[in-house]
């Protein structure tokens, strides 16, 4: 069974972008556009507090015409999460995301903030493992 542990071995992204809560939703634009990324994990010290995805930003702050150079990342970010750790399967975490509606979840290791899983990661690491599995299938039949 497939772990969150292949979906982070698999990405090419090495680590995960952080923000402070304080950080206007300006500089959090700013920084996702920069890497060109979809979602930042809001961090204060060593714990993760929430997430802020261009979902947050566009739902919570654009469409309500909001100051995003005025507004803090900790009034709109999404701060009812849950972090998935390396050895979570890739069909529970599908089965969270799907369930809450979640596209980005924080992975945690010993405490520490690892990596970020997108809805993106966990749907390419299923469909993988259905190709693998009906390339097996065939050649089983095909003897």
């Amino acid at each position: 069974m497939k772990t969150i542990r292949n979906i982070l071995q698999a990405k090419s992204i090495e680590g995960v972008f952080t923000i402070h809560p304080l950080a206007t939703v300006y500089e959090a634009i700013a920084l996702m556009a920069a890497h060109g990324i979809a979602a930042v994990v809001v961090t204060e010290g060593t714990q993760v507090a929430g997430i802020l995805s261009e979902r947050e930003c566009v739902q919570k702050v654009a469409l309500k015409e909001l100051p995003i150079k005025k507004i803090k990342v900790y009034e709109v970010m999404d701060d009812e999460f849950r972090c998935l750790f390396l050895d979570t399967s890739v069909e529970e975490c599908m089965r969270y995301m799907t369930e809450k509606r979640k596209r980005h979840i924080p992975v945690i290791e010993n405490g520490s903030l690892i990596g970020l899983v997108s809805i993106g990661d966990v749907v390419k690491e299923y469909i993988a493992n259905q190709a693998f599995t009906i390339d097996q299938l065939q050649n089983y039949i095909a003897g």
